[in-house]
Order: C-alpha cells, then structure tokens, then sequence
C-alpha cells in the first residue's frame, strides 16, 4: 500500500488554502505485509519541481541529541531518558536499539488489528480558524473574543471563526481484498464538501484519524526510529519513539498542491505509546525539512488520540479527539484546531421502487 497525506497550499496567494486528505489502500496480510498502491501516478519530490536548490540537511528527530530534540518537541519537556530509568531501577535496561524494535513490532501488530476492524463511521467535527483584523491607531469595535497584538500599523486582533461539519471515515476493500480508507467532510446537504482550492471557507486540513499508519508493519522499513525515553501523558505512562521517513522512499509522504503543482515531500514526528496498549495517544509531525524551492518553511500537527466505543459492534477504536495543525510560507503563517467528538457507525440503506415511483421524504 501507498497512504500518501495530501496538503494542498496556494502558497503565493493572499487566501492561503491548506487541505489534509489521505488516499489509503492496503493489505497487510502478504509475505512483506507492505500496502499496494491503487493507482500508477507518479508524483515528483518537492526538490525537483523548480531549478531551486534544495535547502541544507539538517539533522532529523531520529539524530539529534535528547536536549537539543526536547526545544524542538516543546511536548517532550516531561520525558525522562534511559539514563534516569537505569539510575531509579539499578538495573541496565535493554539497549535502545533492542527496545525500539520490541516497541515498534508491539504497536504495528495492535494498529494492524485496528485497521483492518476499522468500520464506517461518521463523527462531529468543530473546526477553529483565525481571522485577522488591523486597526489603525483605533481601539478594537464590537463584540467577540480574541487575541490583540500590537504591530506597526497599530492593533491587530485575531478572532476565531468556528465551523461545525459531519466527518465520515470509510473503510472499504478493492476487488483485489486491499484495504481503503477515505476521509471527507459532508454539508447540510450530506454531500462531500467542495474541497478545491476555490472555496475560501473550506477548513485547511483532513485526514487524521489514521496516521498512526506510518506505525503499521509494512511501513516500517520506509523510517528510521529511535526510542528516546519514557512520559507520563495525562494518567498514561508512555513510550516516546522519534521516526523519520528515508527520502529515497516512496511510500508515505506528505503531497503539497501549490502554484508549483503537486509535489511529495518525506516527514518526521515523535509518538507517544501506551505502555500497556500500545496505542499510539499523541503525534506530533514535521517536515523533514524545509522547503525553499516552494517557498514552504513549516507543516506541524499535533494531535492527541483517545478510546472511541462503538457499542453496536462491542468494538473500542483509537481515534483522533483534537487536532492543531500549524503552517509557515514564505508569505504568511496559519494555523487551525479540530475537535473530534460523536463517533458512531454510518451506514446507508437502498431500497428498490417500482418504475415509475418516487422515495417518500
């Protein structure tokens, strides 16, 4: 299977749209357990898309050192490393690389049990977006909350708009018996969202509720981890393992939609694993690197995932709660929250009419 995030960027326009979306497709039943992709389209790396020279490297999550790591993960200030455990324990613990591999086999086995479980479902989402307004030399009008900042011009104040949309997870199976998982936003209407790059008010970003993919055994090998130590999340005691994917991969990768045209780029992030579940509880991701021919410097998500029961079925799955997803081009930064709540099964009927006779309301 080929999963590919898909974040599309009008990098170079005043109304910057930014969408998450993901194409899933899979089988992890074969000899490698590796996802086959549904399509032959080839999309370039970012790199190559302009004459512009790609930026310096720079280390990844998987190399730095554990401090300089925790001011780039401002998440990670609670975590405490091998070298504390080992003292508190008065035991040598199992070599890192030992334990990054139990970890990672560990989760891959319970995420490939949750993929494959995985039904239709249809869920809540309230979407929270900031608007700017400068005033000059004025004093804010009108009612409403936000943030007030001083800047040249005189005072700018962000407010937030907060839209509320049905979110719909579809799990279906090719004819060839892959896995697919589709992720869209429904209107009023119940009809997919117009997700083009015409519709200012679209929210910037889909298609969380299964990236702890990058986790599933048949990724594996297109990143590098490292176990880094151990965290208390909320009343969780976790495993906090940094990944960074190969960029001479072509699995997983986050694709940009800009004036550039489409273009792949790989992605690194840190995990937050529970010690007795091995469900992953929190994400964050990055860019491997910035991206300079594209004038694309940041793409950050956070994202905290919880027990979601689905009664009918007597089943409990692992799904986002809240999302925040923070990005920076060379013209302006964004950034928005999703909150995720109301998970339930989606199913729909048909029913055949005789000729000639319409469905009654």
């Amino acid at each position: 299977m080929i999963r590919r995030f898909v974040t599309a960027v009008l990098a170079m326009t005043t109304a910057l749209t930014l969408a998450w979306a993901q194409d899933t497709h899979g089988n992890d039943q074969g000899p490698a357990g590796r996802f086959k992709s549904a399509s032959d389209v080839v999309i370039p790396s970012c790199t190559a898309v302009t004459e512009a020279q790609p930026g310096p490297q720079v280390p990844s999550y998987v190399d730095e050192p554990i401090e300089q790591l925790k001011k780039m993960v401002p998440g990670l200030s609670g975590i405490r490393t091998e070298t504390v455990e080992n003292a508190r324990d008065g035991a040598s613990a199992m070599p890192a690389q030992d334990k990054t591999a139990s970890i990672l086999n560990r989760t891959s086995a319970v995420i490939a049990e949750l993929f494959h479980r995985m039904p239709n479902l249809i869920a809540k989402e309230e979407v929270k977006q900031p608007t700017d307004t400068v005033l000059e030399n004025d004093m804010p009008r009108g009612r409403g909350g936000g943030w007030i900042a001083s800047t040249q011009q005189g005072i700018s104040i962000t407010h937030f708009r907060t839209s509320v949309y049905t979110y719909r997870i579809v799990h279906k199976q090719t004819p060839a018996g892959d896995d697919t998982v589709d992720e869209f936003r429904t209107n009023a209407h119940d009809q997919p969202m117009d997700d083009s790059a015409h519709n200012a008010q679209k929210p910037f970003s889909v298609g969380f509720a299964t990236t702890w993919l990058f986790f599933l055994r048949g990724n594996l090998q297109e990143s590098h981890f490292r176990y880094i130590g151990v965290q208390k999340i909320g009343n969780r005691e976790t495993y906090v393992l940094a990944f960074a994917q190969n960029p001479v991969h072509n699995g997983l990768r986050v694709v940009i939609e800009s004036s550039y045209g489409s273009c792949s780029t790989p992605i690194q992030g840190v995990a937050w694993i529970d010690q007795s579940t091995f469900q992953i509880v929190r994400m964050q991701t990055d860019l491997l690197t910035p991206l300079p021919g594209i004038q694309f410097n940041q793409l950050r998500s956070n994202l905290d995932y919880g027990a979601v029961r689905i009664r009918a079925l007597n089943l409990t799955l692992w799904l986002p709660t809240e999302v925040e997803t923070r990005w920076q081009t060379a013209y302006r930064a964004g950034e928005e929250t999703h909150l995720y709540s109301h998970y339930r099964l989606f199913q729909s009927t048909a029913r055949i009419l005789p000729a000639g006779e319409s469905p009654s309301p």
